[in-house]
């Protein structure tokens, strides 16, 4: 599943947080739009 993937390939996960988070400021509103599982959706929440 993609759920545990991205838990045991952790440096994709890492890589696309830092992209990310250049983006993404504290205090941003977020909306997931259900592309996929929302992991990086509630690593920002």
């Amino acid at each position: 599943m993609e759920w545990e993937r991205l838990l045991k390939e952790r440096l994709e996960f890492d890589i696309n947080m830092h992209f990310l988070a250049r983006y993404i400021a504290p205090g941003d509103t977020l909306l997931d739009l259900r592309g996929c599982l929302g992991r990086y959706a509630l690593a920002f929440a």
